[in-house]
């Protein structure tokens, strides 16, 4: 899962896990939370959110994630240059200034979380970096993106019951992104003057078969993994040196287990997809065996209080993700013309510039005026014009492809 919403689980259940229908509700919950756990680990005051700005496009890149939990997103990323929200699974779309859309909605959520005091106030200034170690610090009680609680989640803070867990709210459709069968934008390649290029293309071609996947991700067969009726498990040896980085047998070289891993800055197939051999995915962390192997108190708490095993298996259970099908097409993206791309510059920095003043408006009567301020200066840079000329390329596009 990309995105979330993960909350303090440990604090969530002090508070008698009350019921979450809709966006706002969280911050009713999160006030409460914040309440019975006003410190840190440190001593810091506790937020419900922190924001941060280094990851910006057009528009703040954490209002984006807001408009994914409706199952809309920008064409090509948060932290990129559209001006219209596009729904995951359908032929729909939303320009980033609809005054019913999501991305409003997501400011405007963000502004309300500041007028009760949940929201940073570094934020304004911070980089992800800063986010990260307050995360470790247990100063952040909301995770927009799942990889950003796994700071806060050590093995110490889960074994005392303390740590992040998905809670979605009623009417919540998470956006996710589908497989993408003719491959990424990454390349292998084999060197002009390679003495031996039909070696490495053996071994290139050993690395997409399911024991080049597992044996360079994880290691040799028997010693970290092995195969238990027809299932892939972690061997006894192979829970430590994942989880502790021990030492190797010197009959596979010795050293610490963690500096023996590949280290190839690339990737052949998802490790997400199943292994074909072993009716399981190829990520370790998804295999039944890992799943099931001592889950720490606060996994189990919430697979009992959500009858689940996985996010992914709750939320396809209860129809609350929208998958983005793959599209390809023949025909080369299109090129904005050089007045739509001054536009496009134009107005994002606008929208970007705004979004954060608007989140951060002293009162209700100031964030309305710099809302009218928004929308007057956008437009009169051209707003309209980009994202019709956005919304003709997507209909004629994804949109029609998603219409059949």
């Amino acid at each position: 899962m990309t995105f979330g919403p993960e909350i303090r689980w440990d604090l969530y259940q002090k508070l008698g896990s009350p019921q979450i229908k809709t966006l706002d509700d969280y911050l009713t919950v999160l006030k409460q939370m914040q309440q019975l756990s006003p410190k840190s680990d440190s001593g810091k005051p506790t937020y419900g959110f922190s924001l941060w700005s280094d990851w910006d496009g057009s528009g703040s890149m954490n209002v984006g994630s807001i408009t994914a939990l409706y199952g809309y997103g920008t064409g090509d990323g948060f932290n990129k240059a559209d001006l219209i929200l596009t729904k995951a699974d359908e032929a729909k779309w939303q320009g980033l200034l609809d005054d019913d859309g999501y991305y409003l909605k997501g400011v405007k959520f963000f502004f309300d979380a500041n007028k009760m005091g949940l929201l940073d106030p570094d934020s304004l200034t911070q980089k992800f970096s800063d986010v990260s170690n307050k995360y470790k610090d247990g100063q952040i009680l909301f995770a927009q993106f799942p990889w950003v609680s796994s700071n806060y989640n050590t093995t110490e803070h889960t074994s005392a019951g303390k740590g992040f867990a998905f809670v979605p709210f009623g009417d919540e459709k998470m956006s996710s992104v589908g497989f993408k069968p003719q491959g990424g934008t990454w390349y292998w390649s084999i060197g002009a003057k390679t003495k031996y290029p039909e070696r490495v293309m053996q071994f290139l071609n050993w690395l997409y078969t399911p024991e080049g996947v597992m044996v360079s991700s994880y290691g040799p067969k028997g010693l970290i993994w092995d195969i238990k009726d027809g299932k892939p498990t972690l061997t006894d040896f192979g829970y430590k040196a994942i989880t502790n980085s021990v030492n190797m047998p010197d009959e596979y070289g010795g050293g610490l287990y963690k500096d023996g891993v590949n280290q190839i800055n690339n990737a052949t197939i998802s490790k997400s997809m199943i292994n074909p051999e072993t009716g399981e995915p190829y990520d370790y962390t998804m295999w039944t065996s890992y799943l099931n192997h001592n889950p720490d108190p606060v996994t189990k708490s919430w697979r009992d209080a959500m009858g689940a095993l996985t996010v992914r298996d709750y939320v396809v259970k209860n129809n609350q993700v929208a998958v983005a099908p793959e599209y390809s097409s023949s025909e080369a993206p299109a090129e904005q013309p050089a007045d739509i791309k001054q536009k496009n510059s134009e107005v994002g920095k606008v929208i970007k510039e705004y979004s954060w003043k608007l989140m951060f408006a002293k009162d209700d009567n100031e964030f309305n005026s710099l809302k009218q301020q928004l929308i007057t200066k956008a437009k009169g840079l051209g707003y309209d014009d980009v994202v019709k000329w956005q919304v003709d390329k997507y209909e004629k596009t994804v949109g029609a492809a998603l219409k059949k």
